[in-house]
């Protein structure tokens, strides 16, 4: 996003409100918010969130949608047959708890999900995956076309940054000392929300 700023390009930042929204106009990213509740099924719920994010298309005007996880992915595609948005991509992170736990009783539910994902991405440019197991899982499933995929590597973290040969070995003794950690233990970090479905027990 700044990269297309520094290009001369108008970038807006659609999404919901949370703790770093006002950090868009540091970039020069103009944010319109609207709300959204990623584990409802309340249709009249949703049926409010798509209407919104419709009506921010018509009043941005954009000429390239670019949306980001199942749901916006979804309501971004289908609205923007509303507002005219001549291209539109998607990237999905991750297929999400509702197909993880399609054994378990959310069968339908995972269903209908997949019938509206395959409805929505008709009207889509490419839909970008992080691995090969969720591109392919769409692929199978005639959610979308091989044709429409893409694959990437990551989401882009910066290597050089995260590197551990930015650290010290003194910074990283102390930080062990100031944990309790013997020297000799090796330190598994593990950067994720502590749920089953993220491989916390494996």
């Amino acid at each position: 996003m700044q990269a297309l700023v520094d290009q001369g390009h108008h970038v807006f930042a659609v999404c919901p409100r949370g703790a770093f929204t006002d950090k868009f106009a540091d970039y020069g990213i103009d944010v319109c918010t609207y709300t959204i509740d990623r584990k409802s099924f309340n249709p009249f719920k949703e049926i409010t969130t798509f209407f919104k994010i419709t009506s921010i298309f018509r009043q941005i005007k954009p000429d390239v949608l670019h949306a980001f996880t199942i749901k916006p992915c979804v309501y971004g595609a289908l609205a923007s047959r509303f507002a005219n948005i001549p291209s539109v991509y998607g990237a999905i992170t991750g297929l999400g708890s509702i197909f993880i736990d399609a054994n378990r009783g959310r069968i339908s539910a995972a269903a209908c999900l997949s019938y509206l994902m395959k409805f929505a991405f008709q009207f889509v440019d490419k839909i970008v995956f992080q691995n090969s197991d969720d591109l392919n899982f769409f692929v199978e499933r005639g959610i979308l076309p091989r044709s429409k995929t893409a694959l990437i590597r990551s989401s882009g973290v910066d290597t050089e940054s995260f590197c551990m040969k930015s650290i010290s070995s003194e910074r990283l003794d102390a930080l062990r000392q100031r944990l309790s950690l013997p020297l000799a233990h090796v330190v598994v970090l593990m950067v994720c929300r502590a749920i089953r479905h993220m491989g916390v027990v494996d």
